[in-house]
């Protein structure tokens, strides 16, 4: 088979003549068969065939304008912000928001109308160059076009929900495309118009055409028209524009021959289309005299041909020239892209010929070549793919890590290090930006952990060799870890043994003392010894209860028991739970609480506990023959208020917000006479259930005139 190829496959000489021998038989077919054609056709026909042609263009012209404003006005229906703007009649974000779109389509005239069909703003094109757009309101209270009821309403025929009319004005007419403006819901809230003046319409379709064209309504009226002197046009093409009309639709006249102001036309009359309907009429007409222009543009006509030919003689030379050499070409081209790494090329050439088998062998040269080169991309991305896996490894690593060579030069930083160091960077003060940097040019010396101050951490650092198989050096990982919360957590440590050292010292001294002297003594005093023992023992256990609640709290561990109660109770038994001790201090009691229950929900033991401590601090701290109010509020639906307020020494300004830290004693706390013993803890404790249940404690102090803290929580809680 391949040796009968070979001998049937043409020699070149064969493959360069015959081609031209083809070639100029079928350029003289062609050259007799349009001069025949050209002298069959008569005059008459040809200027027929031209007329045709125009009201073609121009029906074809319609029907593009129709698209390009049907296309303009789902553009602006569907723009952000038009429906709510319809919706609000906003004149100035309509004018804002649709004018670049109205110039950009080059649009006469737009009126934007909601759903009452009451204009909301009108954007005018001026009549003379250049044009500009005025916004207003010209028009009618309300619409009462058809389309626009028929848009509103939903109304939708085959050709979907826009429609077309023509509204006539004082001294023009314009064309308008009316389409519904829907919101997210699909809903209809208005609507949109864009018209095109009768004069714009005109001027387009004479221009397409190159033709006289004129306009008609469906009553055969002239809307408008190219022709000078309309009169003597209008008395011509009355009675053949009104048969048109009284035909069926997508129905032409015969082409007539008309006389307007002594010059001859050829005319033809034709339905003008708009929606698929019919909505009036349409003469195209053109003098008899262009058939001499046709005429001489026929000839140039041949002319051009006849040079087109000849150029495609010697194009086709060329190419078939090609045909020998473009093989070659390929061949180089290949060998070139391959040479430059692209080794997906081929030269791909089937001829069965020398040429055809010089690209087969190199073509399987290069496939060997590929071979060989996928097997070194296997092993390279293997080696991508474990470095990879290395950096993120690295990137999810915390700490600071910066890799260094042995030249103290950074090779490779995680993101976390580069987020430090950038921040280094950009302070003012240097210093710990040359910290950072002796570290990286002194990494042997961090060889075991060392601690020190970086910026406002407190950083952890250690360095590690990286060593080759024949323990070469070849680098360093330095990593800084950040040990803040640590450190912190054992300073917060220390203070709290500090404090509780301190402060159960005195309870248990106190117990102690008592109870060698009831040891010594019999009686009323015995008894009064051990009661005070007691005493000292509870507020031993309160500090220790208080110190286990915290740690429940630190820890995450604190769990709500919720249920609805009457927070008015509640307050009443937590003011007779320390009436005596406020007794005890003289200080005037008073109590406002609502007449009805106040349910809310809650962990009743918990808000006990928190809102307690707010009051005993409250008469802890407040002065002899001081006063206490408590009051409950309710703030609105949702919410009520606890109000504390005392006439204690107060709090000083820039402590106010520290009393809710835990082991935090303000300087009232050892001021004279409300100098009082304690860890520190209350109102950290209050704080943390409050919290919990959504709620919020604040408090307002002023030195001298006491303290209000007002504790708000929710009436009902949400649902986990």
């Amino acid at each position: 088979m391949t040796a009968l190829l070979e001998r049937l496959y043409p020699n070149i000489d064969l493959r360069i003549i015959l081609p031209f021998l083809l070639l100029i038989v079928v350029t003289a077919i062609i050259a007799v068969f349009i001069v025949t054609s050209l002298t069959a056709n008569t005059i008459q026909e040809r200027l027929d065939n031209q007329l045709r042609d125009s009201a073609q263009i121009a029906e074809d012209s319609l029907t593009q304008l129709e698209g390009e404003y049907l296309a303009a006005l789902r553009l602006m229906a569907f723009t952000e912000g038009v429906d709510e703007a319809i919706i609000g009649s906003d004149f100035e974000r309509l004018e804002t928001t649709l004018r670049g779109i109205i110039a950009n389509e080059q649009l006469d005239d737009v009126v934007v109308f909601n759903i009452l069909a009451e204009p909301v703003i009108r954007i005018s094109r001026s009549s003379f160059p250049p044009p500009n757009y005025d916004a207003d309101v010209n028009l009618p209270s309300r619409l009462d076009w058809e389309t626009v009821q028929n848009v509103l309403a939903g109304v939708a025929d085959n050709q979907g929900d826009k429609f077309v009319d023509i509204i006539s004005y004082d001294d023009f007419s314009v064309v308008y495309f009316v389409a519904p403006v829907r919101n997210e819901q699909n809903e209809i809230v208005g609507g949109i118009a864009a018209g095109i003046s009768e004069l714009n319409l005109l001027r387009l379709l004479t221009n397409q055409a190159l033709a006289e064209v004129a306009l008609y309504f469906d009553d055969s009226q002239l809307l408008i028209s190219s022709f000078v002197d309309e009169t003597a046009f209008i008395n011509q093409t009355t009675p053949a524009v009104q048969t048109l009309l009284a035909q069926a639709p997508n129905t032409e006249s015969p082409i007539e021959e008309i006389t307007v102001n002594d010059v001859p036309y050829q005319i033809l009359f034709t339905d003008w289309d708009l929606r698929g309907a019919r909505v009036g009429g349409m003469a195209v007409a053109l003098p008899v005299d262009f058939i001499s222009g046709r005429l001489n543009d026929t000839r140039n006509s041949f002319i051009a041909l006849f040079t087109i030919l000849v150029i495609v003689i010697m194009i086709t030379g060329y190419l078939i020239g090609q045909s020998i050499v473009r093989p070659v070409f390929r061949m180089v081209n290949t060998t070139r892209a391959i040479r430059d790494g692209d080794l997906s090329r081929r030269v791909g050439l089937r001829l069965p010929d020398e040429l055809g088998e010089l690209s087969s062998s190199f073509d399987h040269m290069t496939d060997q070549l590929v071979q060989r080169n996928e097997e070194i991309s296997g092993l390279y991305q293997e080696q991508l793919r474990e470095t990879a896996r290395r950096t993120t490894i690295l990137e999810s690593i915390r700490d600071l890590v910066i890799v260094l060579d042995t030249n103290a030069k950074i090779t490779l930083v995680n993101d976390t290090a580069r987020a430090f160091i950038q921040r280094l960077s950009n302070l003012n003060d240097r210093e710990p930006y040359r910290k950072l940097w002796d570290i990286c040019r002194n990494p042997q010396r961090y060889s075991t952990p060392v601690t020190m101050q970086l910026l406002d951490l407190d950083v952890s650092v250690q360095a590690t060799f990286i060593k080759q198989e024949d323990d070469n050096v070849i680098g360093y990982v330095v990593v800084l870890r950040d040990i803040t919360s640590v450190l912190e957590a054992e300073r917060l440590k220390d203070e709290m043994i500090l404090q509780l050292s301190h402060e159960l010292r005195t309870p248990l001294a106190g117990a102690r003392g008592y109870l060698e002297l009831a040891g010594m003594m019999t009686g009323e005093k015995q008894q009064s010894y051990l009661t005070r023992s007691l005493n000292q023992v509870d507020v031993l256990g309160e500090m220790v209860n208080r110190v286990i609640e915290v740690s429940v709290m630190l820890s995450g561990q604190m769990r709500l028991n919720i249920a609805t109660f009457n927070l008015n109770t509640q307050l009443q038994s937590i003011i007779e739970a320390h009436r005596d001790a406020i007794a005890e201090r003289n200080i005037d009691l008073q109590v406002q609480l609502p007449d009805a229950p106040t349910m809310i929900d809650g962990d009743e033991e918990q808000l006990q506990k928190a809102i307690g401590n707010v009051v005993e601090n409250a008469y802890r701290y407040n002065f002899t023959d001081g006063w206490l109010l408590v009051e409950l509020e309710l703030t609105d639906e949702q919410y009520v208020t606890v109000l504390i307020k005392d006439s204690g020494r107060g709090i000083d300004e820039d402590e106010q917000e520290k009393v809710f830290e835990r082991m935090y004693r303000g300087r009232s706390a050892d001021a004279d006479e409300t100098d009082q013993r304690g860890l520190g803890l209350g109102l950290f404790i209050a704080r943390e259930i409050v919290k919990a249940h959504h709620g919020r404690i604040a408090l307002r102090s002023q030195i001298g005139k006491g303290t209000v803290v007002a504790i708000r929580l929710p009436i009902r809680q949400p649902e986990a």
